[in-house]
This record gives C-alpha cells, sequence and structure tokens, in this order.
C-alpha cells in the first residue's frame, strides 16, 4: 500500500499526457534534425548560465565593513539579480496567462524598472538601517514582489489563470526558503544520528513542492514537465550536490549516494513495467505493424480516422497550450481531429496511455539531464572559486581551500558520474521498450521552450550561488536566496 501510494504523487508518472499537436511537433523536430544538432543543443544549453556565473564571480565584492556606499559590486549583484528574475518571471507570464503580450521595449522597460526600485529600496535600507541589512531575504522581499504584483494586476486584472501563476511565483519564493533551511539542519545533522532521516526527508520535499507546483501548472499540461523540473529538480540537484560537498563524514556521503541508487532504480524498473509491452500493445490496438518507435506507430495512428475513433479520447488535448511550428499538412490533420466524433461503444484507452508514456519520458529524460549536469558543473564551479578573491565571501565555501579542494571536487565529481551512468541507463531503455531516441527529446524541450528553459537556469543558479555571499546579512548562510 506504502509503495502504491508513493508512486501515486509521483508528477512524472501521473502529472498528465502529451497533446496531439506536441506529438505531431514532436515527430518533425525527430525526422527533421540532424544528430550533430541534437548534441550541440544538449551541451551549449547550460553555456549561457555558467558563462553568466562566471561573469558575476570576475566582479569583485568589497568588505561588508566598507558600508553600504563602497559596496559597489554588491550593489551591482543585486540589480542584476533583478533583472534576470524579473525577466523570467515575465517570460514565464507570457506563456501561463492569457492575453499578456508585451514588446521587447516594454519588456526592458519594465524589467529595469522593477530591478531599479529593488535595488534603490535596498539601498535605502542599508543606509538607514543596517548594513548588511539582516534577514536580506526577507526583508526586501516586498521591495521586488510589490512593484512586480502590482504591474501584472494593472496591466491584466484579476483572472483565475493570472492567481494561478502568482501563486506559482509564490511557490518558487517558498521554496527558495525552504531548501537553504534543508541545508542548515543537514549541517547540524551529518555528524549526528538523525543523519538518515535527515537524508530521506529531502526526496519528500520534493515530492510535496514537485506536486504544488503542478497544481498551479496543470492546466498547461504540456509545459508542466519543463515547469515542475526546471524548477524543483533542478534547486533539488543543486541542494543535492551542495550537500554532498559540505558532508563532513563518509558516513554522510555514503547514505546520499545509496538513496539517489535506490530512486533511480525506482524509476527504472517503473519505466520498465510501463513500456515494456507499449510498442508491441500499440501495434496490436491500430493494426500498424511496419514502424518501429512508439512515436512512427502513434502518428500513423492520428492520419488514420478509422482507428482513431476507436481510442478512448477523453481528457485528450488536440491543442497544445504552447505554439508549435507545424507544417500545413499537420494543421489541417489538427483542423480534422478537432471535429472527429467519438461515437463508438467500445474504446481502447492505448492512445491514452501512449500520451502519457511521452509526458513520462520528457519528465525524467529532463531530470536525468539537469542531475548529471549539476554536479559537474558544480565541482567545476569550486574549482574555478578558490582560486578567485571573492571565495572568502561566499559562505558555503568556508572550508573548502586550495589544499582540500581537489578531494572535495572528486566526491562531488564521483555523484555526477553515478548521475551520467543513471541517464545512459534511461537512454537504453526507452530506446528498447519505446524505440524513442531520448537525446532528440531532450533537446526537442531545450530549444522549443529555449526562453523558459534558458530563464529557470539562470535564475536559479545565480540566485543561489550569488546569494551565498556574507553581503546578504548574518542569514545568508540559511536563508540567502529569493
Amino acid at each position: 500500500r506504502l509503495a502504491r501510494l508513493w508512486a501515486s504523487i509521483q508528477v512524472s508518472y501521473y502529472g498528465g499526457k502529451y497533446s496531439i499537436e506536441r506529438v505531431l511537433a514532436l515527430d518533425k523536430y525527430t525526422r527533421s534534425t540532424s544528430l550533430l544538432r541534437v548534441v550541440l543543443v544538449c551541451v551549449g544549453t547550460p553555456l549561457p548560465m555558467v558563462f553568466l556565473v562566471m561573469l558575476q564571480e570576475l566582479l569583485p565584492l568589497q568588505e561588508p565593513e566598507a558600508g553600504w556606499h563602497r559596496n559597489y559590486g554588491f550593489w551591482f549583484r543585486v540589480f542584476m539579480l533583478g533583472v534576470f528574475v524579473s525577466q523570467s518571471y515575465l517570460v514565464q507570464g507570457k506563456y501561463m496567462v492569457d492575453d499578456f503580450a508585451y514588446s521587447s521595449r516594454q519588456l526592458l522597460c519594465f524589467v529595469l524598472g522593477i530591478s531599479g526600485i529593488y535595488t534603490g529600496a535596498s539601498m535605502v535600507v542599508g543606509a538607514n538601517l543596517a548594513f548588511p541589512i539582516p534577514f536580506f531575504y526577507i526583508t526586501m522581499t516586498p521591495a521586488f514582489y510589490v512593484p512586480l504584483l502590482l504591474l501584472l494586476y494593472c496591466i491584466l486584472g484579476k483572472s483565475r489563470k493570472l492567481t494561478k501563476y502568482v501563486c506559482f511565483i509564490a511557490t518558487q519564493k517558498i521554496m527558495g526558503m525552504l531548501y537553504p533551511i534543508y541545508q542548515l539542519l543537514f549541517h547540524k545533522a551529518s555528524t549526528t544520528d538523525f543523519v538518515l532521516p535527515v537524508i530521506l526527508l529531502l526526496p519528500v520535499i520534493k515530492i510535496v513542492v514537485k506536486n504544488v507546483v503542478l497544481y498551479f501548472t496543470h492546466h498547461l499540461e504540456d509545459l508542466t514537465p519543463e515547469a515542475v523540473i526546471f524548477t524543483v529538480d533542478f534547486y533539488n540537484a543543486l541542494y543535492l550536490a551542495t550537500c554532498m560537498e559540505s558532508a563532513s563524514t563518509f558516513h554522510a556521503m555514503l547514505i546520499f549516494i545509496v538513496t539517489d541508487f535506490a530512486q533511480t532504480a525506482t524509476v527504472l524498473l517503473g519505466m520498465q513495467r510501463r513500456t515494456a509491452t507499449i510498442l508491441q500493445r500499440l501495434r496490436e490496438a491500430t493494426g500498424i505493424r511496419d514502424s518501429d518507435t512508439v512515436l512512427d506507430v502513434l502518428t500513423s495512428m492520428l492520419q488514420a480516422p478509422a482507428i482513431l475513433q476507436t481510442q478512448y479520447r477523453s481528457g485528450v488535448r488536440v491543442r497544445s497550450c504552447f505554439r508549435h511550428k507545424l507544417d500545413r499538412k499537420d494543421l489541417q490533420l489538427l483542423y480534422r481531429l478537432e471535429r472527429l466524433p467519438g461515437d463508438l461503444i467500445e474504446h481502447s484507452n492505448i492512445l491514452r496511455e501512449t500520451l502519457g508514456v511521452l509526458y513520462t519520458t520528457e519528465c525524467l529524460v529532463l531530470t536525468a539531464y539537469l542531475e548529471a549536469f549539476i554536479p559537474l558543473f558544480y565541482c567545476t564551479y569550486m574549482l574555478f572559486m578558490v582560486e578567485l578573491p571573492n571565495a572568502k565571501y561566499h559562505t558555503e565555501l568556508r572550508n573548502v581551500t586550495r589544499q582540500n579542494v581537489q578531494y572535495t571536487a572528486r566526491v562531488v565529481f564521483f555523484f555526477g558520474f553515478l548521475q551520467v551512468g543513471s541517464f545512459v541507463l534511461l537512454t537504453l531503455l526507452i530506446r528498447r521498450n519505446c524505440g524513442i531516441k531520448i537525446l532528440y527529446n531532450l533537446a526537442f524541450v531545450l530549444e522549443t521552450q529555449m526562453a523558459l528553459v534558458q530563464g529557470k537556469l539562470m535564475v536559479w543558479m545565480l540566485v543561489t550561488l550569488a546569494c551565498r555571499v556574507v553581503h546578504f546579512g548574518k542569514s545568508a548562510r540559511s536563508l540567502c536566496t529569493w
């Protein structure tokens, strides 16, 4: 019963289904995109974020004791964070709320205005009350979110989708507070007998937050994998790498590795059970036996109205909430499918099941991609940071020096290497059972939703790493992110 309950709350397995429009878009991308481009997209997607993080750390910080007026490096960092966070939120709003349209000039004005108000208000507080500002994360929240929310409600008015969007933003804010608190709890428990339950608490937090994010984005079914994974799993993987780096005992590191291995095994076994016979059953239900992949059989079914009419289509969306670039032939097909009657008594559920498998595949490949990349990036980041003057201001690097950074980086790199192995196993499993080239699925999401992906990558990495400096107040170690 406990295993069934745990499975029932897994967003990756029961969070949604592909729309038919997204199936056609993925099929077109798979057929028309070269392997070289796919590899370049997968490898190149994190590079702007990496460049931005490195550039930020090259800008020198000043001693907090010098006062607010001499800490120009810190105020530039605050302004830059305001720019990227507000830009990311407004771009997300364009996809999540109807009739939210703006020009590039308007977006620039909105972003600079919100960031200027936020930075200016922070400077006023720092000049008149205290610097560093205590509990910066909490103290300066109104200076950023009040102008943002006023802008949204003035432009769009009150609506159900806007309310869900605001709740989605609030969830990200709360998550930015929750994970640093968890890290503090882990530091306190890492040398005690409570380290095991504390480590086991991390996947529970991830599941709960993922379901909350899903609740506020469920009406955007095709966008929920990216919204959930690049918000919750990204943050979770980053803090997992951080905890691995700061784990003070081999016992704690071993528990982390074993726990992660158990979760990976559970994912692979669940995917194996779900997809072992999907291609065979799909062929039998449709009578289409000359295709070697689930995607090929599915697209052939969509072009055969007689077969499609035998499928149970309740809850299946024809149109996507995300506008894809489709050929004229595919657009005409969507038009016909919207008017397809469903008057047969006996129906097969294989269409809904296959659309759900494609949704799950997208969720799992995005998660595996982030969990493999982030530890490898973080160990590189540590090796880079210890050579810079700003390292002395970073609270997470307080116990990392030029003498011990090699050992610490090797621990995180080994963990990342295990995640790469998980990604490879997932790739082979889906390729064998479904015939799907998983790298194409990954590149499809990264390229077609580039604005959303890049925004979240930059925001979460900048916010998490940039705010772990002493200039954000004495609470920076535990409440240092937005």
